[in-house]
């Protein structure tokens, strides 16, 4: 039951696998598993300083990123909950970030800051007026340094460390990504349950009751 919780969870490591599993028992499943060492990039070192901010959604961190041949615009959120939103992007030009950056800002509004580097996609009229439009900020770093972006960086890092463990698609890999606690043990830390205003049901965990759809119904019966 552990180890296919463990593989079902996208691989995670010691710290953030169940806190109700003994330490002892993830340890010996973790280290067992032949994904988990056949994946597992050394970590990275970052730069002092903090990106943080005390509001959800008050600066989104965004970047351009690849893997496996395609190209995606990520925003993770600054603030406490840390939520990630990966969409693909057509090809890597101001017109393909602009035109899903409007369907993020419409589905979630738009925060108050954008931190990003200085690709040329974020330095164009047609990005410039998007900003201008919605009302944000924005902060640039350094291009081409990760330890500027660190919050990016060590999301990019994780997704694409799941996917390969997995097997599965970036969009699955950003799901498992948001359900993980990031204090390792309580579920209220999670991304996804830090900004929605309800539970997220783990998908394969979380059980459901399924009525019989056969029932009849009749005029008069309350629903």
């Amino acid at each position: 039951m552990i180890t296919q919780i463990h593989s079902l969870s996208g691989h995670p490591g010691v710290k953030r696998s169940d806190s109700t599993i003994s330490k002892r028992l993830i340890r010996q499943v973790v280290n067992n598993c032949d994904v988990c060492r056949s994946v597992d990039p050394a970590p990275v070192k970052w730069r002092h300083g903090s990106l943080n901010v005390e509001r959800i959604w008050q600066r989104a961190s965004m970047d351009i990123t690849h893997f496996r041949g395609r190209i995606y615009l990520t925003l993770i959120d600054c603030g406490p909950s840390r939520y990630a939103i990966w969409r693909p992007l057509k090809c890597h030009s101001s017109t393909a970030v602009s035109e899903q950056l409007e369907s993020i800002f419409c589905e979630r509004g738009a925060p108050e800051e954008l931190l990003t580097d200085n690709d040329t996609a974020f330095r164009s009229k047609v990005f410039d007026d998007l900003v201008k439009k919605w009302g944000v900020r924005l902060r640039f770093r350094c291009a081409y340094v990760p330890s500027g972006n660190g919050i990016t960086e060590r999301c990019h890092r994780t997704v694409k460390v799941i996917t390969a463990r997995k097997e599965c698609a970036i969009s699955e890999a950003v799901y498992w990504y948001n359900l993980r606690p990031r204090d390792d043990c309580s579920e209220a830390t999670a991304p996804a349950n830090a900004i929605y205003r309800y539970p997220v049901r783990v998908r394969g965990i979380d059980p459901v009751d399924f009525q019989d759809v056969s029932s009849s119904f009749v005029e008069g019966d309350l629903v």
